[in-house]
């Protein structure tokens, strides 16, 4: 049972309003794509040798990343998941997606990115998603996570990283990622998790762009039928925003 801080549902309208509101921030953030962003991006990190060596080892030529490369060190670089998996899908992929980073690390055969505002994505330069389309090397699809347009057991690996405070039903996102997985297949899940204490915050409990709050124990409810192979909770000191959230949950796991 959810705490009464906890929200794992909402009305369509809510949701939409929080579709408006996460697409005005990409809109925002992706407005001046181009080479001189670019080149800002590639300049500023020569102050970091690290964040520089990166872009060159994955070939990361792009205008931004949606703390991709933070997700990529919180899993340890995804080395428990297996050289080889033909089909991936990642839901809620966003313009830059993790599985961008994920691919350098397991050759994947056939990458299908789904998020609810996809041909916005699409329109915007200079970003992995849209560039990955144009060149038929990804299949871009246009859906919410609760509505996934893809057979029973369609999938080898499914991507959910940073992405379940934004849907509409937390509960019917879970079952379609799960009824898309094969048996045996891969679970990648990343998640803010979000306590009374955080709740109590005004920029929390006000927050438009995520309307689903949930702690841990409300998520591992939803878990069912998975076998963890990499299972952790950073602490809020760990974590991308301790103010907001108490913890985040790290899972890698394989379908039973």
């Amino acid at each position: 049972m959810s705490g009464p801080h906890e929200t794992l549902e909402v009305s369509d309208a809510r949701w939409r309003q929080a579709q408006a509101f996460e697409r005005g921030c990409w809109d925002s953030s992706n407005r001046r794509n181009g080479l001189l962003k670019l080149g800002k991006r590639v300049l500023t990190s020569l102050a970091r040798p690290r964040d520089f060596a990166r872009i060159v080892r994955f070939g990361d030529w792009y205008c931004g990343d949606d703390w991709n490369f933070w997700w990529f060190d919180a899993f340890d670089g995804y080395r428990v998941l297996p050289p080889h998996l033909p089909r991936a899908l990642e839901v809620g992929s966003g313009p830059y997606s993790n599985v961008r980073l994920v691919r350098h690390v397991v050759r994947i055969d056939e990458i299908t990115c789904a998020d609810p505002l996809m041909q916005r994505y699409l329109g915007y330069r200079r970003t992995w998603v849209a560039s990955q389309a144009r060149r038929n090397r990804i299949r871009a699809v246009e859906c919410p996570g609760e509505a996934l347009p893809f057979g029973d057991g369609a999938f080898d690996l499914v991507v959910c990283v940073n992405v379940l405070d934004h849907v509409r039903s937390l509960p019917e996102c879970m079952r379609e990622m799960r009824r898309v997985l094969r048996p045996g297949g891969w679970f990648v899940l990343g998640q803010e998790l979000t306590d009374a204490r955080d709740f109590a915050r005004d920029d929390v409990a006000g927050d438009v762009g995520h309307p689903i709050k949930l702690e841990r124990a409300t998520l591992d409810a939803q878990l069912g039928g998975y076998t963890p192979v990499l299972d952790r909770l950073l602490p809020r000191e760990r974590g991308r925003n301790p103010s907001a959230h108490y913890g985040t949950r790290l899972l890698i796991a394989r379908a039973s």
